[in-house]
């Protein structure tokens, strides 16, 4: 019917906007991080409330756009993703 396939549009535009949004949002992260004299990649694991493992990965870098004789350098921490992992850490440490 009609209404389905208005709902089914919604659904996927709504996801095609979120997508969107998501790239252009790692564009500016990734451009900061270029301009940055200073950066770091970080990973944390840790495990949810159903046992799946998970990872995060983090970029800090130094932001001196804003630097003057009045402004300091700021650290700036971007979380660029949040992956469940392929195989258990009690594995590799086991």
């Amino acid at each position: 019917t009609d209404n389905d396939l208005l709902q089914k549009s919604s659904v996927q535009i709504q996801n095609e906007m979120i997508n969107l949004i998501g790239i252009s949002i790692k564009q500016i992260v990734s451009n900061n991080v270029r301009q940055a004299s200073v950066f770091t990649v970080l990973k944390d694991e840790t495990t949810d409330v159903s046992h799946k493992e998970q990872v995060a990965i983090f970029v800090c870098f130094v932001d001196e756009t804003g630097t003057t004789a009045s402004f300091k350098p700021v650290i700036q921490e971007r979380m660029l993703a949040l992956v469940e992992t392929v195989f258990s850490m009690d594995r590799v440490y086991a």
